[in-house]
């Protein structure tokens, strides 16, 4: 196979993994307005539902919406904790709240995050909890990027 074949096949497999992402990730809560998959060096991948139709897109350069460094300092809090995870003192997720929206970021691997913004009345705890036993579970296998 010559290497235009492979891109274009790890692209296609791409494609496929980020729809069954997006597919799963809207299916845990009817209230979740959009998700964006974030990898460093890389372009987020967005997709978003608009009458009840999923749409998703990738930006033109790369960008961050969520900044790493709330990984690193929501990390050092964590450091000595005592918890149920297989990963002790591991963030498992953020929510961010404001007035009209609630972010819920999940790590998937070093230097990539995926982002769920949903209706402020959403169970964030319920989301990032589903969210990030899906990841854990799943996410290697995707390669969504």
């Amino acid at each position: 196979m010559n290497d235009l074949q492979e891109a274009r096949n790890t692209a296609f497999r791409s494609e496929q993994a980020f729809r069954m992402l997006v597919r799963h990730v809207f299916s845990l809560d009817p209230k979740i307005r959009w998700l964006a998959v974030e990898e460093a060096a890389r372009a987020p991948k967005w997709a978003w539902r608009e009458d009840d139709r999923i749409y998703r897109a990738t930006t033109g350069q790369p960008a961050e919406l969520v900044d790493p460094l709330l990984f690193l300092i929501a990390d050092a809090g964590c450091e000595g904790s005592s918890t149920s995870s297989s990963e002790p003192g591991r963030l498992r997720f953020a929510v961010l709240a404001y007035r009209d929206l609630v972010q819920v970021v999940a790590r998937y691997e070093p230097g990539s995050h995926i982002t769920v913004a949903a209706d402020p009345d959403v169970d964030a705890y319920r989301l990032g909890t589903r969210l990030s036993e899906f990841l854990t579970r799943c996410m290697p296998a995707l390669a969504v990027n």
